[in-house]
């Protein structure tokens, strides 16, 4: 079984500036994406030993870091038991960086590609575990399916209440159906290459609060497709108040890369 991972990353700024609100980390954008992606390539490496007969590669394309995150960024990728490169981007912004991603996933992906921003934080075993979900309720269900690893708690405020979802046991945890992904998302090769036209109109965007509801997600509410998300999270969004997990210490995750890679 293949996997290819293609992260997007930039360490000067954020795509919701307009916001104006803090990581509920405190910390700034270039330590967010150094420890978020030694989570990735940690969880990568565990899934590496625990699965036989998976091979990874991990592509990075990369929004004009500075040079000192970049040194960061490089040390972190020579941690990586797997084939990876770092690709630097001409183009500048959030969503064309992200359309830059999908169009490698659909001309270079095999069998699973797993979509990733540098702003998420991972559990060990996410790779593994994803995996192997996507590959069992594929087979039960008989057709591909998505999973996104962060059940996201903004989703559960009353504005978003109501919507009815399936709750199934998995390996070492509950997953709910989903309708709701980022653009970060775990799907098949083949989901990409049947609707690359909401891949394409989702990296075509401008940045909005209904940007995936109009485009992606379209794959779960319109399309008949099934997307999981686990329940305990495999993987934090370290954005803002509304996104924090009050049932996960984040912290210890947190901590587990505090160190910058040496070799």
């Amino acid at each position: 079984m293949e996997c290819l991972v293609v992260l997007q990353t930039h360490a000067l700024g954020d795509s919701q500036h307009y916001l104006k609100k803090q990581r509920y980390c405190e910390a700034a954008k270039p330590e967010v994406m150094r420890r978020c992606v030694a989570s990735l390539v940690h969880s990568i490496n565990v899934a590496l030993d625990l699965m036989d007969d998976l091979t990874i590669k991990l592509m990075v394309f990369d929004d004009h870091s500075d040079e000192s995150s970049l040194a960061d960024l490089r040390a972190v990728l020579r941690q990586a038991e797997c084939p990876n490169e770092l690709v630097s981007l001409e183009t500048c912004g959030i969503m064309p960086s992200i359309l830059a991603c999908y169009r490698h996933g659909l001309e270079a992906g095999r069998d699973w590609v797993y979509f990733v921003q540098d702003d998420y934080l991972y559990e060990p075993k996410a790779i593994a575990l994803m995996l192997r979900q996507s590959l069992e309720f594929s087979t039960n269900l008989g057709e591909y399916v998505s999973i996104y690893p962060f059940n996201d708690p903004y989703r559960y405020l009353p504005v978003n209440v109501g919507e009815k979802v399936h709750i199934v046991r998995g390996g070492d945890r509950h997953w709910r159906t989903n309708y709701h992904t980022a653009s970060c998302f775990m799907t098949h090769h083949e989901v990409i290459r049947t609707h690359w036209d909401l891949f394409e109109r989702f990296g075509s965007s401008e940045v909005s609060p209904t940007m995936e509801d109009d485009s992606i997600n379209q794959l779960f509410i319109r399309r008949g497709l099934h997307l999981f998300t686990p329940i305990p999270s495999l993987a934090l969004h370290l954005q803002y108040d509304t996104e924090q997990d009050p049932f996960i210490d984040w912290r210890t995750w947190w901590d587990r890369h505090a160190e910058v890679a040496k070799t």
